[in-house]
């Protein structure tokens, strides 16, 4: 394309095509530009191509592109990375700039940007309605700087091609083979940019569309575990998951998002977390049952995440009954000792025989969470609850190292496993090594596994 045809007008359907529907997963820009006096709309559009193109918007590195509003006189620009873009730029400064040069032939303009991440499921035509919204909401206020700040973070981290989720995985004990597997994994963020998911959310700026954010670190995170081996898990708040899935078509989407990273939907578990969450009929298509049974259809399964005594989560197993296949116990339903707590220490025993009469009915499994020492393995194992996810037999790992060695973390003898909880410098050494199968195998106290079939 010559350099002419990239600053004339579009139309709406080729704008939104080219800034949007083509850059899903990277973040783009939208100005909106009103009140051009001096100059012609055409003249415009040139002069400021030119402008960026020759500064910090390079046509090597930037899709930009124009469309104009008629009935309110108003030009829009979308700016798009290219593949070879490593830095997102902001251009407030430079139109800021262009602002000044032309103000000397009596030549002005009011304009206004937003950014967003474009995410894979929902329609582009909605994140353009919400770019258009939040230009027009930020004309004349670009001086924001903490704002973007965080929100540059948060591009960074979701539009980074390489994105390093991290799994903590979850290991099964098998009583009739008396050994420990690895089943799979429940991924996180974590990599340079965020600690945790809290630290994710600090950076959403208000404005922004919270559970499309949302949910586009999900998409990330599946994009992340192409071709891994288990089952996965991802967690969603609630009411995020009934607000942005409110067609068949977008949970048709995420299926092929899925499908497309050589994933098989019956190998996907979403933990929904302990938040409150409401339905309000005239807002949302369907409620939480009837969204989880559509994802059922497709072989997707869930999981209630901190189910305890006094856990959220309850409304959420009542509500769903069958749909919840696996129940993630809080540790303050089974951490406390006879010895020290016996009071509480009762209390975690009738809730453990609470949740296996639940579990038994409801053919799910129960996962131990942040099992904190062998004392407390042992008293779960002795009450029948096998599956764990805990920092004493793996910590969180990247995903690369978990898909390279899946087949290695699998058949532990339990002697093996107990020998290095009990043994203080064994234990001291695992827990800086991360993983309890190949620590064992390094330090040749168990053999390596045969190949998974």
């Amino acid at each position: 394309m010559t350099q002419k045809n990239q600053y004339l007008i579009s139309e709406l359907e080729e704008f939104i095509e080219e800034v949007i529907s083509l850059n899903k997963g990277r973040s783009v820009f939208l100005v909106r530009f009103t009140k051009i006096s001096g100059i012609q709309i055409e003249d415009f559009t040139k002069s400021i191509y030119e402008h960026l193109s020759s500064s910090s918007f390079p046509e090597e590195l930037y899709k930009l592109k124009f469309h104009y509003i008629h009935f309110d006189k108003a030009v829009l620009l979308g700016i798009a990375p290219k593949p070879s873009c490593k830095e997102l730029l902001r251009p407030e400064f430079v139109i800021k700039d262009f602002q000044n040069q032309i103000a000397e032939n009596k030549e002005n303009f009011y304009f206004g940007t937003a950014r967003t991440q474009v995410n894979f499921i929902s329609e582009p035509e909605e994140i353009f309605h919400l770019l258009h919204s939040l230009a027009m909401k930020n004309l004349e206020d670009n001086a924001l700087q903490k704002r973007w700040l965080r929100l540059n973070r948060l591009n960074a981290y979701i539009a980074d091609s390489e994105i390093d989720s991290l799994i903590q995985p979850t290991i099964c004990y098998e009583p009739k083979e008396d050994v420990f597997h690895t089943i799979g994994g429940e991924v996180f963020i974590g990599n340079s940019y965020y600690k945790d998911y809290a630290k994710f959310l600090e950076d959403i700026p208000q404005e922004e569309d919270q559970d499309r954010i949302q949910l586009l670190l999900v998409e990330k995170q599946i994009l992340s575990c192409r071709a891994c081996p288990g089952l996965l898990k991802f967690n969603i708040h609630p009411q995020n998951f009934i607000n942005f899935f409110s067609t068949r078509r977008k949970v048709e989407k995420l299926i092929q998002l899925i499908q497309d990273c050589d994933l098989e939907p019956k190998r996907i578990r979403i933990e929904l977390l302990e938040q409150p969450y409401e339905y309000k009929e005239k807002e949302h298509k369907m409620n939480l049952r009837e969204l989880c049974s559509l994802f059922h259809e497709f072989g997707i399964t869930f999981a209630a995440d901190d189910f305890g005594v006094k856990s959220q989560s309850h409304q959420i197993v009542l509500e769903l009954g069958k749909l919840i296949q696996e129940f993630k116990l809080d540790p303050m339903s089974f951490e406390f000792k006879e010895e020290e707590e016996p009071v509480k220490f009762l209390d975690n025993l009738a809730f453990l025989e609470y949740c296996s009469r639940l579990s038994h009915h409801r053919n799910a499994v129960i996962t131990a969470e942040a099992v904190k020492d062998y004392e407390i393995l042992s008293f779960l194992m002795e009450k029948k609850v096998y599956q764990y996810q805990s920092y004493i037999l793996s910590k969180k790992i990247p995903i690369a190292l978990y898909k390279e060695n899946f087949s290695n973390m699998q058949s532990l003898p339990s002697k093996t496993v107990f020998t290095i909880l009990q043994n203080p410098d064994l234990l001291n050494q695992n827990l800086l090594h991360g993983n309890i199968f190949l620590f064992a195998q390094q330090k040749n106290l168990a053999p390596s596994p045969p190949p998974l079939q």
